[in-house]
């Protein structure tokens, strides 16, 4: 085999190999993407993170509270007690117009968010709307940062801390909005 058929053998070869590396991990979504898909809401995928590294780096973070992991698990450097105005749900009341109108309250329903969570995952994009229509599918792990495309809000929620925090992000310094305090059904 001459060098120029080599060389364009492992071309092919390395391009297939990312390819199934970006497929592996755009499964990760495979729950929300499917769900995306079959309602007919528009999505893209970012491999690298690109939302997450931006706002670990521009944003004022800090360890998240009571972890004690060596993982880099963060949370914004917010503190609930001045939050602007704050709300009591309970888990069964998220998926209802309540909850939605809590968020409508501060983010208009035609902007379009990314997705963020930690763990090597994807970002997607996709709209305000499609996390309205199943909230489910996008707060389903415990850390996930939905980051307005325009970078000028994040809705933040911490499962472990019972919380959704609607963020506008002016500059550096992270202004709470909503303190959304979630509450057992009893």
């Amino acid at each position: 085999m001459d060098k120029a058929k080599r060389e364009e053998l492992e071309k092919r070869r390395s391009e297939y190999q990312k390819e199934l590396h970006l497929k592996k991990i755009r499964d990760r979504h495979s729950y929300i993407i499917s769900f995306l898909e079959t309602a007919d809401y528009k999505y893209k995928v970012y491999y690298k993170s690109e939302f997450l590294n931006w706002l670990y780096l521009n944003v004022d973070i800090r360890k998240k509270d009571g972890y004690h992991g060596v993982h880099e698990d963060f949370q914004i450097d917010v503190q609930d007690s001045e939050a602007k105005e704050s709300a009591h749900i309970k888990y069964s009341e998220i998926s209802t117009n309540r909850f939605s109108k809590e968020i409508l309250s501060f983010i208009s329903r035609n902007d379009n968010f990314v997705h963020c969570q930690l763990g090597g995952d994807p970002d997607l994009e996709t709209s305000v709307e499609a996390f309205l229509a199943d909230l489910d599918k996008f707060l389903s792990v415990s850390g996930v940062w939905l980051v307005s495309t325009k970078k000028d809000w994040v809705i933040e929620y911490l499962s472990d801390q019972e919380v959704i925090r609607i963020i506008r992000l002016t500059g550096s310094k992270p202004i709470l909005l909503k303190n959304i305090i979630l509450e057992n059904d009893d």
